[in-house]
């Protein structure tokens, strides 16, 4: 979505909003998101960022379309925090195709996707996943 519609639907949504309404925004950071193999329980370790050409572009603007909300006037920030939310699969394959139908022009690299394979044959109890950083804001009408 081009940054001017992301801040339309903010003023959209602060428009829904009783004096004193929240929305919570929540999208992810421009810090490329990363396929990475290991234990679950112990963390993993990267294997290669996911190819997405437009993805720092797309979640640059995300960020300057709050604060362009904000600095309208339309919402105040009570609070923002980051945090690592993973995508967990089964095979490469799976997680391929999981990055390919919810991502936007996104994919796993067949370089990325081949790294991640032998790192699994290696590891014959890890998982693969796709880790993102996310950013949340709790944004109150004005």
């Amino acid at each position: 979505m081009p940054a001017e519609g992301m801040v339309d639907a903010l003023v959209r949504a602060g428009r829904l909003l009783t004096p004193n309404g929240r929305v919570i925004d929540i999208h992810p950071t421009p810090e490329p998101a990363r396929v990475e193999v290991g234990a679950c329980e112990s963390g993993g370790h990267a294997i290669g960022d996911l190819d997405a050409p437009d993805a720092v572009e797309r979640h640059r603007a995300a960020d300057a379309a709050v604060a362009n909300a904000v600095a309208q006037g339309l919402f105040i920030v009570e609070a923002t925090r980051e945090f690592s939310f993973r995508s967990y699969a089964d095979s490469v394959r799976e997680l391929a195709d999981y990055v390919a139908q919810k991502f936007t022009n996104t994919r796993v690299a067949p370089e990325t996707g081949r790294r991640a394979e032998a790192a699994l044959r290696a590891q014959p109890t890890a998982t693969v996943w796709v880790h993102e950083r996310v950013r949340v804001s709790k944004l109150r009408r004005q």
